[in-house]
């Protein structure tokens, strides 16, 4: 990809004839118009479903936890959360953490999701982070549908964390997706994830 150096043409946006001119982390650029396949291979829209479900929870839990920031510094928490939930959108099952921690592991029982808990060995100052959302005919989520619920061990060990959700089905929702994780010492452990089928 060549450089502009502005000169004669200076900066420039946008298409003219067969020709795109923008400006990408502050470097001019001027490349030939291409029109990008489409494949709709079965994997490949399986694929864009996993970014798109990834990208929406990212979205929403970004808002709760700021996952390792010593971790991957170049990456922001969002990206740091993508990444694993597409990661993990491979092997969604009952209780499969994810990710490059495993300090604290958790299970978790969701038979009845208005009363969920999850189980570990925590210690005093432990935030247990659980997110919850409901997903739809189409596998897409229902961002409506979400809740974001948090217990802090007050004191002494404890070998469960309980949380009384009031999650209920409902016409919209056909499945449930959960994500917890427990913060120890302003760090995130490994996330974990459980999807109803």
């Amino acid at each position: 990809m060549a450089r502009i150096t502005k000169g004669i043409l200076g900066g420039g946006r946008g298409k003219i004839a067969n020709v795109v001119m923008g400006s990408w982390k502050g470097v001019d650029y001027i490349r030939a118009y291409a029109i990008p396949s489409n494949p709709r291979t079965g994997p490949q829209l399986t694929r864009r479903q996993i970014l798109t479900q990834s990208s929406r929870i990212a979205s929403e839990l970004n808002k709760f936890f700021g996952l390792l920031p010593d971790e991957l510094p170049r990456l922001s928490n969002y990206n740091i959360l993508v990444r694993r939930l597409i990661r993990g959108a491979n092997f969604i099952t009952a209780g499969q953490g994810f990710g490059t921690r495993n300090d604290i592991p958790t299970t978790g029982n969701f038979q009845n999701p208005s009363f969920v808990v999850i189980s570990g060995s925590f210690v005093t100052g432990d935030r247990i982070i659980l997110g919850m959302f409901g997903v739809n005919e189409d596998a897409d989520l229902v961002l409506g549908r979400g809740r974001v619920f948090q217990n802090t061990i007050a004191s002494g060990n404890a070998a469960a964390s309980n949380f009384n959700t009031g999650w209920t089905f409902d016409e919209e929702v056909t499945e449930l997706l959960a994500f917890w994780t427990v913060i120890r010492g302003g760090q995130a452990n490994v996330v974990s994830l459980y999807r109803s089928f």
